[in-house]
């Protein structure tokens, strides 16, 4: 049992390492670097980047670190994006959620039917253009990794 919380505490240590590490360089390249008031660069893509780096650099460092990772992705996440939703209050849905609703409703409907058609076309799996559909049409990477298992 002890082995167990160990391997998921490294890699959700693994994960907030990854995390920081990627928001404080976003900082650093759009800020400092750029020039720009607010990072242009998004830390989720950076983190993205440190992880396939990670992984084609050692794959023994993921296999220590997967129970910890799988716990992030399973959980973790799940309750990031469901904390975000909440942050949305009921005013802000109903004075800007009625107006926007006539736009990515339609948006998000078309893209999804859209990508099903060229999946055909280009011959990709009906999971991957799911995920590339969601993560077009909704918030990017972060719908993609949350949708993905």
């Amino acid at each position: 049992m002890f082995k167990s919380f160990k391997n998921k505490a490294f890699g959700v240590i693994a994960c907030i390492i990854v995390a920081i590490t990627s928001i404080q360089l976003s900082e650093y390249l759009g800020i400092n670097l750029l020039g720009f008031e607010n990072s242009p660069i998004s830390p989720i893509m950076i983190a993205i980047i440190i992880g396939i780096s990670i992984a084609n650099f050692n794959s023994m460092i993921i296999n220590a670190l997967k129970p910890g990772l799988d716990f992030c992705i399973k959980v973790l996440l799940k309750i990031g994006i469901i904390l975000l939703g909440i942050r949305l209050s009921l005013i802000d849905l109903i004075s800007y959620g009625s107006k926007g609703l006539i736009v990515v409703i339609p948006c998000i409907v078309i893209t999804i039917l859209l990508v099903q058609v060229l999946r055909k076309r280009l011959n990709i799996s009906e999971k991957l253009s799911l995920l590339i559909a969601v993560g077009t049409s909704i918030c990017g990477a972060t719908a993609i990794v949350a949708l993905a298992p």
